[in-house]
């Protein structure tokens, strides 16, 4: 069965100027580790493809090309998903042209495969070896692109799904249609999810009539719920708000359905057996999910309605679950993002002190080279 996240990432493409940065950095890769092919592979189905490849003349590759994953060093990197070096015989094991060979795995934000990237040279090379803190670094600069493109996919997926809900809105009544949209606007304004959730929550209430009820997101396990706030309506309620809230009863016929869920006479109804001591009365309850993906992540649980829920109150639960969903992923995304800026930063701020490391040092053994009455070895200048 293919997951939620596969499905999307078979949705993510690379874009131009993110392919040209690829391509600048495998040239990169071939001058300062002296090999004549540096190049990233794509896993496609049972094979691997070139995706970027240097543009050096002697380059052992060509973009485009296909190989099956079983018939190559690449394929191996997959398979053991870390570091491969191979030099001499064990180079030429499976292409007798190659004599040195240096990969890693590129992976996705959730550790899936998406290729390898690495050099390769037709002899053994100690000029990359010293080098290959350098393969490893755009190693990691690849893996960040992966992760905003993925991350900026989902953002896009976000619009849509919001303009869709904002295209429904129109069948709607005057008062329905600002409820819902008081609940949009409070997406787009509050970035943390409790506090969008809470507006969200508030107007669902306000249109089905419920007087308590609550938000809870599904935990790490995915058998318990985490309740993000719990309103009352002023009723006395001395549960432990620490216990743990399993999956099951109504709110799992919600869970698994995937819809909105309601019964008018909750106290004589089976579902009691579920309540914990100190629990509110509720004359009537409601669940609506929170579904991302078709994969449902939290619940929102609405009751004590004056009168009893009707089909159009489950629909309009549903509406206001739907919101509450991309309020959340939209939060989740953002804090995504800002931690990608921050690993950014750090990364660049690192590369750039190893590069002034690396023209010191240059500096360092030319100066060695004429107190010994040699010439310099390295041409040292604003571009180095």
């Amino acid at each position: 069965m293919i997951s939620d996240e596969e499905n999307m990432r078979a949705q993510v493409s690379v874009p131009g100027e993110v392919a040209q940065r690829w391509q600048n950095l495998m040239n990169v890769l071939a001058r300062e580790m002296e090999v004549p092919c540096a190049c990233i592979m794509k896993r496609s189905g049972e094979k691997l493809e070139v995706f970027s490849v240097c543009s050096t003349e002697q380059t052992l590759c060509r973009h485009g090309q296909k190989i099956p994953r079983t018939d190559s060093l690449d394929g191996r990197v997959l398979m053991l998903r870390d570091k491969l070096r191979a030099a001499g015989k064990d180079a030429a094991l499976l292409n007798p042209s190659l004599h040195y060979y240096l990969g890693y795995p590129l992976l996705w934000p959730d550790g899936d495969v998406f290729g390898t990237i690495s050099v390769q040279d037709v002899q053994e090379n100690t000029v990359a070896d010293s080098k290959n803190w350098l393969l490893e670094e755009f190693r990691h600069q690849v893996e960040q692109d992966l992760l905003i493109l993925q991350q900026q996919h989902a953002l896009r997926l976000e619009t849509e799904q919001r303009k869709l809900a904002e295209s429904e809105l129109t069948n709607f009544t005057p008062r329905e249609f600002h409820s819902l949209m008081n609940a949009a606007h409070a997406v787009l304004m509050h970035r943390k999810f409790k506090v969008s959730a809470r507006i969200i929550f508030d107007e669902a209430c306000k249109m089905t009539g419920s007087t308590s009820g609550y938000i809870a997101l599904l935990n790490d396990t995915g058998e318990e719920n985490e309740v993000l706030f719990l309103e009352a309506g002023g009723l006395p309620c001395t549960v432990d708000p620490d216990l743990p809230m399993p999956i099951r009863g109504l709110r799992a016929e919600s869970y698994h359905s995937g819809k909105a869920v309601y019964d008018n006479d909750f106290m004589h109804s089976q579902w009691t057996a579920y309540l914990p001591a100190g629990h509110v009365d509720m004359k009537n309850v409601m669940f609506a999910p929170l579904n991302i993906n078709g994969r449902t992540v939290g619940i929102i649980g609405l009751a004590n309605k004056d009168g009893d829920f009707t089909e159009f109150d489950a629909t309009m639960a549903e509406a206001f679950g739907e919101v509450a969903a991309i309020a959340l992923r939209n939060s989740r995304t953002l804090d995504e993002l800002d931690e990608t800026n921050r690993k950014l930063e750090h990364f660049n701020e690192a590369l750039v002190n190893r590069e002034m490391r690396i023209v010191e040092v240059k500096q360092e053994v030319n100066s060695l080279c004429r107190e010994l009455g040699r010439d310099p070895v390295y041409r040292v200048g604003t571009g180095d």
